[in-house]
Order: C-alpha cells, then structure tokens, then sequence
C-alpha cells in the first residue's frame, strides 16, 4: 500500500508527542513493505529520504511558522489562527505532491498550519481519507483545550469562530481514528466524525532491548517526572502533594527531567526549596532517565489525549504513578502501575503506601514487560491497515 502522512511537523522538528508517533509509524510501515511518504512543513520546501520514508517538506503559507509563534502580537495570532481555519495558499502545491505521489491514502494528523482545507484537496483527488485525532485543534486554535489552568468545557469565543470555519469541512474525511477513546468522545461531543467509521488505535513505542532491570529501590527513593515542567502537565500539583508528606520528605528525591521556563523554576524553589529534596535536569535521553529513578509519576492539569511517558517508563522496567485523567487512565494497568486522582491528598496517600512498602516498586517493575509488547509499532499498524483495507470495501 502506498500511503502519505501529513503532520504538522517531522524530523528535525519536534514539539510533542505526535511527531515521535507518526515518525514511529511511518518507519514501522517501511519495514513491512509498504511505500511511505511524509508531507510537512518547514521554512523551505526540500525532499529528503529518512530510514526508507521520503519526507516532503513544503514552506509554510502562513504569516509565520508555527515554531515562531512565541512572541508574536496578538493581532498577529489572530490572522494566523484566522487564515488557518481554511487556508486556500496550498491548494496548488499540495495538488501537485498528490499528483505525483498518487498515495491510495492519505493519513492526516496534526494540521494545524495546513488547516482542514488539505481535506478539500485530497478528496478533490478521490483519495481516502483518513484523519487520527492526536490534539484538539478542530475545535481549539490552541490545541489543548485548556486554558487560566483548567480544562475547557466549551469552546471559548476566539475558538467558537474559529470552530464555525473548521466545521465546514468534518465531513469529508471517510474514516478517523483516535489515539484514545477519551479524545474520540471529545470530538464526537462537537459533531466531529458523527456518523463515519472510527477506530481506536493507540501510538507505539520501541521497547528497549529484553532485559529490562528490577528494580531494587535505595534507602531514599527517587521519583521520576520527565516532560514539559509547567502547570498543565500537573507539575504545581505533584510539588504541592510531595511538600504535605511530612517526615517522609526527608525519605525520597524528585528528578525532574525536561523544559522547564526560568520563571517556573525559580517559583518552585522559592517556594519548596527545603521542603524536600529536587533537582532540574534539563533535556535528558527519556530511558536513559526511567532505568535512573525507582518509579516516574505522570500527573496531568489537562485531559491528555494519550500519553508517552506512561508506556515509555514501562517499557523501561520502571514502574508508574498515573492520573487518572483524559486519555491517560485509558493506560493504566495495575501489574505494573498506580492511580491516582487530580485532587488534594490522592497522590499524598498513594506515595505513603508505597513508601511503607517498597516491595511493591520491585513487584511491578517486574511485571512491566507487558506494556512494551501491547505497543509495539507493529501490532498497532496491523490495526491501521485492517482499518484502511475495511474503507477500501
């Protein structure tokens, strides 16, 4: 099967955890022979091939690239989110990678910076079409429906007119998968996907080489978090529920391993510094990290689509806390991991249970080589082409 991803960004470029998926994704279909195109954007328009995917870059046709976003005024993001909800400067390029590509599908992912008029060239070509939901873009200009720290209900009025433009083209993707049930709900909450074939179909990870380590946790335990250190990935909420732990403060350490901005950092030290024994790494090579701490707690301010860390850390033979929140709990196994609720003293008590029994760090990083196998890049794209086969009947 010849097919083309599109996603908002590829390799070089990286932001979250689509471009790993689709990069995983499409190197995965390489290897059991099928014929693999990327499309992307970038500042220039380049072809490239990248472990048997030919990746095609073409410039963003927008006031800025998304990259650039920061900092921008905001009746500049305005024009932008604007043009975005259908931008008609692609047509022509687009159409002619179509044309020459002829893919027998087209998988969309993330498309902010295409915007859904991508969908109105592709199917101007009779191409399947098949779009997986991996943030909230079709309904929030900024993805995450999350804003003044809390999850959005409904849309705000900058996305109620942007929603009103994007709306116009759900119906012409034939099918759409979700990376979780929960953010396939959310869609389906705004009349996106009703009434069409859809599919649930989680991102894969390379598991480590066999041999994951047990675990044999120290006299001070060390609690892992890696990601982006803000308050919507609960990073307030984690250092508020490790400072109420009392005596045992002195008994563990935080690592917190990602982008953390100057000024959070310097908020949290003023502000737990003392209390408990932490530490910013900075960048650091994810299992390199989970082999390094006993466990990794993934907190959440908003409702994730899916999660990483979760299967990543797991698949390292590290054991997880995991907030049962969004797509995250959809995760959760208890051979190898522990729930927690989003609320004052939830993970406070988990932490003093585990702390009173050690043993059980040992139990379930033990038992953690039954995530690697559930989300394997293969299995999972057997899903996708089944899926996409049942579109072609």
């Amino acid at each position: 099967m010849k097919i083309l991803f599109v996603n908002t960004l590829y390799e070089p470029f990286q932001v979250g955890g689509a471009e790993v998926s689709v990069r995983t994704m499409a190197e995965a279909l390489v290897k059991s022979g099928h014929r693999v195109y990327v499309l992307t954007l970038g500042y220039d328009a380049s072809v490239r091939e990248l472990n048997g995917v030919e990746v095609i870059t073409i410039k963003t046709r927008n006031l800025y690239h998304i990259e650039q976003a920061a900092g921008q005024p905001s009746y500049k993001k305005l024009i932008w989110h604007l043009l975005d909800s259908s931008n008609p400067f692609y047509k022509r390029e687009i159409g002619k990678i179509l044309d020459r590509v002829k893919p027998d599908v087209v998988n969309t992912n993330n498309i902010q910076g295409f915007s859904p008029s991508i969908w109105k060239i592709i199917k101007s070509r009779n191409i399947r079409l098949v779009h997986t939901m991996r943030d909230y873009y079709l309904m929030c200009h900024t993805t995450s429906m999350y804003a003044g720290c809390k999850d959005c209900t409904q849309l705000c009025g900058a996305c109620k007119l942007t929603y009103s433009i994007k709306k116009n083209f759900f119906e012409l993707p034939d099918a759409f998968v979700g990376i979780s049930q929960f953010i396939l709900e959310q869609h389906r909450r705004f009349s996106v996907g009703e009434n069409k074939p859809a599919k649930v179909i989680a991102n894969g990870l390379h598991a480590p080489s066999p041999g994951a380590i047990t675990k044999s946790p120290s006299s001070k335990l060390i609690f892992g978090f890696i990601g982006k250190v803000n308050e919507q990935k609960g990073v307030d909420f984690l250092f508020d529920e490790l400072a109420s732990m009392g005596k045992l403060r002195q008994s563990f350490k935080l690592v917190l391993a990602g982008k953390v901005l100057p000024a959070f950092e310097s908020q949290l030290r003023e502000r737990y510094e003392g209390m408990f024994e932490f530490s910013f790494l900075g960048k650091a090579d994810s299992e390199t990290f989970y082999r390094s701490v006993d466990l990794v707690i993934v907190p959440s301010g908003w409702n994730e689509p899916f999660g990483r860390v979760p299967i990543e850390a797991t698949a390292a033979g590290t054991p997880v806390c995991l907030a049962s929140k969004g797509g995250l709990k959809e995760l959760y196994d208890e051979r190898c991991m522990w729930l927690f609720e989003m609320k004052k003293n939830s993970l406070k008590v988990l932490m003093e249970s585990i702390m009173e029994r050690p043993q059980g760090i040992v139990e379930k990083s033990a038992a953690c080589a039954v995530m690697g196998n559930a989300y394997s890049p293969a299995a999972l794209n057997e899903r996708l082409i089944e899926f996409l086969n049942t579109l072609h009947d």
